[in-house]
C-alpha cells in the first residue's frame, strides 16, 4: 500500500487558504465521514452537478440530469476513491464501517471538493459532449483545479474535451488528466484488444475448486462475470490476479491478488497439484518492492505529433483511499475504503500538489492570471507546470540502473515540497525533439535565479534508456519497448553560469542520436538536461526526447507481423486475397476488409468504390473508419454486404484513406 498523505513538512506549508478541487469522474460518496459526511457550501464537498442520473449506460444514453452528484451505486466508487486521494482526513474516524486499518490524510486536505458525475451506476461510458461540459461547469463554480481520471490514452488530443481543458486552463484554472493504464500494449498507447480469460464459462471441470483468472487492463469483462460464471459452475471461491479491488461473485467467496502472488501459485500448482493455500482475512501495511519506479501499467508515449505525453507522474501504485458504503459491500470489504491502482490515483495525486501549492502562495482566483495583475497573482498553468516539470524527480526502471524513459515517467515523479521551495525555474521546460530528419540543429533553454543569493549552476547530460517500439520483419509495434542504455550525446553551451538574484542566463544544447540505434526501427531516444545550483544543491531537470530516423516512414496498417494478422482482404472462405488476384463474388457471399493498425493515425477509414471509379449509388461509400487507435488494436472486420441490383457481376476497389503524420495525406 501506497499512502495518500504526504509528510507534515508538506502540511506546515500549506497557509489557511483553502483551494477548490473540481473531480470529474463517477460522482462522489460525500456521505463517506473522512469526506465530510454532507454536501453543500458549508462541506467539504461543497458543489457539483450530475449530468447523467442513475440509469446513463452503454445501452442508454440519455441523460437525466439533476443537482446531486452523489454516487452511492456503482460497484467501483472510482470518484470517491479519487476523491480521498485529493482531500480526505481519515485520521479521526469512530463509525462503525469507517474505520481504516491505516489512519490517513489525503495530499491537499484542506482543499474543499466539486464533484461532477459523468457516469451512471453502470459506470461502463461517459460521452465526449458530457465531460466538455463537466469541464466548463466546473469553470463557471469556481474551481481552481479540475481533475480527470476518466478514460485512456490516445495519441491525438483533438477531441473537444481536450479543447475544454486547454481553454479553462488559459483562464487560469489548472487541470490535470490520466494517461491510461496501457503500459503493456506499446509506444504511443490506446485502449488494447480484449482478451477475455475467464469471460466465457469455463471449459475444465471447476466443481469444488477455486478457480484463478488474469486480469488485464481492457479486459472484455469484469471480475464479477468471471466469477458468477465460476460459481455457475460449480466453483467454491473465485480469485483474480494482477488486480486491485473486485467487485467479484454475490455467491461464492472471491478475491484479488497481485500478479507475483498469482504466478507463484500457478508455479507451485504445476509442480504439486494437491498444494494447500491458507488465507487470512487480517490487513496490515505491506512493504512495495516497485516503490518509486514507474508502475506496468503506465501508458507510454509520444503523442502521433511526438509531442510530450506524460509530462509528470504522480504516485499511482496500491493507493489506499475512501469507496462507498455500497462498492464496500460489494467488494466484501469490512470498512470503507480500498487500495487501487492506476494512473486513475496518480492523476489527483498531482491535482492534490497543485492544491498545495496554491495554497502555499495564497491562492489568488484564476481570474489574476490576466497580464494586467500587479501584485498576489496566480501564475498561468504553463508558468507552474514549468515549474513542477524542472522540480521533478527522474526515477529508473525498476530493478535496473536506467532511468525510465522521458515518454514512460515524463519529468518525472512530482515532488511539490522541491517545487515550492525551488530558487531554479527553467524555459521550456520539456523539450520534444521531433525525429532526428526534422531536429533543430540547436536548442536554447533559459535559466533563472528565483533565490536570494548569488548563484553558480552546472549543467550536466543523463540519458535515459532507449525505448525500441518495433523488431525487424514487422510492422507492429511490440507490447512492451526493448530498454537499452544507448544514449544521445548533447553538447552544453556553457556548462556552468552565474547569475544574480532574479537574472536569467541562456544555455544552448545540441543533441546526436544514439550511436546504436537502429531508425528502422524508429526507437524513442530521451534524457535529462540536469542544472544544479551549488547554494542548495538543488538540481533542475530539463527532460527531453525524440525519435531516431524518419517518422514518416512508421507503418500505420500492419502488412508483416508474426502474428499473421494483418491487414488485407478476405473471400468467402477467409482466404487473404492477393494484390494480383481477381475474386468473383456471387449473391451470397461478400468480402471483408480487416483493418489492423501500428503506429497512430488521426483517422482511418474505407471506402467502395467501382471498377470505373464510380461510386456505388446505393451502397453507403463508408463501410468503417478506426479512430486515434494506435497498435495492438484488434483487426476490424468490415464485412461488405452485396446488393443484387449494383453489385452482381461488377468489380470493385477499396480505397484504405490514412491521415498520417505532419497533415499529410497519404
Amino acid at each position: 500500500m501506497a499512502p495518500t498523505a504526504l509528510s507534515n513538512r508538506f502540511i506546515n506549508i500549506v497557509a489557511a487558504a483553502h483551494s477548490a478541487v473540481a473531480v470529474i469522474d463517477t460522482g462522489i460518496d460525500y456521505l463517506h465521514p473522512a469526506l465530510g459526511g454532507c454536501f453543500g457550501p458549508q462541506c467539504k464537498v461543497a458543489f457539483g452537478y450530475d449530468f447523467v442520473g442513475d440509469d446513463f449506460n452503454q445501452s442508454n444514453i440519455n441523460p437525466m440530469p439533476d443537482e446531486d452528484p452523489l454516487d452511492n451505486c456503482s460497484t467501483s466508487a472510482h470518484g470517491t476513491h479519487v476523491a480521498g486521494i485529493v482531500a480526505a482526513n481519515a485520521t479521526e474516524m469512530t463509525q462503525t464501517g469507517f474505520i481504516p486499518f491505516q489512519s490517513f490524510l489525503g495530499v491537499a486536505p484542506q482543499a474543499t471538493l466539486g464533484g461532477y458525475r459523468i457516469f451512471g451506476c453502470a459506470g461502463d461510458t461517459a460521452t465526449t459532449d458530457v465531460m466538455t461540459a463537466a469541464i466548463y461547469r466546473a469553470f463557471d463554480d469556481k474551481a481552481d483545479i479540475i481533475t480527470m481520471s476518466v478514460g485512456g490514452a490516445g495519441a491525438y488530443t483533438e477531441s473537444s474535451d481536450a479543447i475544454a481543458a486547454q481553454r479553462v486552463s488559459e483562464k487560469g484554472v489548472y487541470i490535470t488528466f490520466s494517461f491510461g493504464n496501457d503500459g503493456s500494449q506499446g509506444l504511443q498507447t490506446d485502449p488494447p484488444d480484449t482478451p477475455n480469460d475467464g469471460c466465457l464459462s469455463p471449459t475444465l471441470n471447476v466443481t469444488g475448486a477455486v478457480v484463478l483468472y488474469a486480469f488485464n487492463n481492457g479486459d472484455e469483462c469484469g471480475s464479477a462475470v468471471r466469477c458468477n460464471l465460476a460459481a455457475q459452475a460449480g466453483a467454491t471461491g473465485c480469485l483474480i490476479y494482477n488486480v486491485g479491488a473486485i467487485a467479484g461473485s454475490s455467491t461464492i467467496p472471491s478475491g484479488s491478488i497481485s500478479m507475483a502472488d498469482g504466478l507463484k501459485i500457478i508455479a507451485i500448482v504445476t509442480n504439486n497439484p494437491s498444494a494447500i493455500f491458507t488465507f487470512t482475512n487480517s490487513q496490515g501495511l505491506a512493504p512495495i518492492s516497485t516503490g518509486g519506479t514507474p508502475s506496468s501499467f503506465t501508458s507510454i508515449g509520444l503523442t502521433g505529433d511526438l509531442l510530450f505525453k506524460p509530462q509528470i507522474s504522480g504516485i499511482g501504485g496500491y493507493v489506499y483511499s475512501t469507496i462507498s458504503s455500497f462498492a464496500a459491500e460489494k467488494q466484501r470489504t469490512s470498512n470503507a475504503y480500498a487500495t487501487q491502482s492506476g494512473t486513475s490515483m496518480a492523476t489527483p495525486y498531482v491535482a492534490g500538489t497543485l492544491a498545495l501549492y496554491l495554497a502555499h502562495i495564497g491562492n489568488p482566483g484564476p481570474e489574476t492570471v490576466s497580464n494586467g495583475c500587479q501584485t498576489n497573482c496566480r501564475p498561468s498553468f504553463e508558468k507552474v507546470v514549468n515549474l513542477f516539470q524542472s522540480n521533478a524527480m527522474p526515477v529508473n526502471i525498476y530493478s535496473t540502473s536506467l532511468l525510465a524513459s522521458v515518454a514512460q515517467q515524463g519529468a518525472g515523479l512530482v515532488n511539490v515540497f522541491q517545487a515550492i521551495q525551488a530558487t531554479t525555474s527553467v524555459s521550456p521546460s520539456q523539450l520534444a525533439l521531433n525525429d532526428t530528419l526534422r531536429q533543430d540543429t540547436s536548442y536554447t533553454i533559459e535559466v533563472f535565479n528565483l533565490g536570494n543569493k548569488t548563484a553558480v549552476y552546472n549543467i550536466a547530460h543523463s540519458g535515459a534508456a532507449l525505448a525500441t517500439g518495433l523488431q525487424k520483419g514487422s510492422d507492429q509495434l511490440l507490447g512492451q519497448p526493448i530498454y537499452s542504455a544507448d544514449y544521445a550525446i548533447v553538447d552544453i553551451q556553457p556548462t556552468t553560469i552565474e547569475l544574480d538574484p532574479g537574472k536569467s542566463g541562456m544555455i544552448t544544447l545540441r543533441f546526436q542520436a544514439p550511436c546504436n540505434a537502429n531508425a528502422a526501427l524508429l526507437p524513442i531516444f530521451s534524457g535529462f538536461i540536469n542544472i544544479t545550483n551549488n547554494v542548495n544543491d538543488q538540481v533542475a531537470h530539463i527532460p527531453y526526447a525524440g525519435v531516431v530516423g524518419d517518422y514518416k516512414n512508421a507503418r500505420i496498417l500492419v502488412r508483416n507481423s508474426s502474428s499473421r494478422i494483418v491487414t488485407g482482404i478476405l473471400n468467402s472462405n477467409n482466404i487473404y486475397i492477393s494484390n494480383t488476384q481477381q475474386e468473383n463474388l456471387n449473391l451470397s457471399n461478400g468480402t471483408r476488409v480487416i483493418l489492423v493498425t501500428a503506429w497512430a493515425s488521426r483517422i482511418v477509414f474505407v471506402e467502395a468504390v467501382s471498377g470505373e471509379n464510380q461510386v456505388l449509388p446505393s451502397l453507403a461509400t463508408s463501410y468503417g473508419y478506426i479512430y486515434n487507435q494506435p497498435r495492438q488494436t484488434p483487426a476490424f472486420y468490415i464485412n461488405l454486404a452485396l446488393d443484387s441490383e449494383e453489385t452482381d457481376n461488377k468489380s470493385h476497389q477499396y480505397h484504405r484513406v490514412r491521415k498520417k503524420f505532419f497533415d499529410t495525406i497519404d
